[in-house]
C-alpha cells in the first residue's frame, strides 16, 4: 500500500501544480490552502482507503462539472479539468484495489 498511495499522492501533487500554473497563465492570484488535517472518524487501513476513495470520488465529479460549465467559454480549461478528471477516476480505480488487498478489520 505505501508504493501506491505514494504514487498517489506524487500525482495529486502534480495535479496541484498543473492548476497553480493555469492560475498563473491567466493572471489569477494562488489561494491560500490551510494545511490539511487528519481525516476524522478512521481507526483503520482500510476506512482510511474508503474515506480517500470518497473524496477522489467527489473531486472526479465536481471537475466533470466545472469541464462542462468552461466549455463553451473557456475551452483550454474545459479540457484541463476534463483531463484532472479522467486522471481521478484513475486514481479511484488504484484505491479501489488498495482497498481489495486491505483487511477491514486491521486496526492501526
Amino acid at each position: 500500500s505505501v508504493e501506491g498511495l505514494s504514487e498517489l499522492a506524487a500525482a495529486d501533487e502534480g495535479q496541484a501544480e498543473r492548476l497553480r500554473d493555469a492560475l498563473r497563465a491567466a493572471g489569477q492570484p494562488l489561494p491560500t490552502v490551510p494545511p490539511a488535517t487528519l481525516p476524522s472518524g478512521a481507526l483503520n487501513h482500510w476506512a482510511r482507503l474508503v474515506q480517500d476513495l470518497e473524496a477522489h470520488r467527489t473531486a472526479a465529479r465536481r471537475l466533470r462539472e466545472l469541464a462542462v460549465h468552461f466549455a463553451e467559454a473557456l475551452p483550454d480549461t474545459a479540457t484541463l479539468f476534463d483531463d484532472l478528471c479522467r486522471e481521478e477516476q484513475l486514481h479511484c480505480e488504484r484505491l479501489r484495489g488498495l482497498i481489495a488487498r486491505a483487511d477491514p478489520q486491521a486496526l492501526d
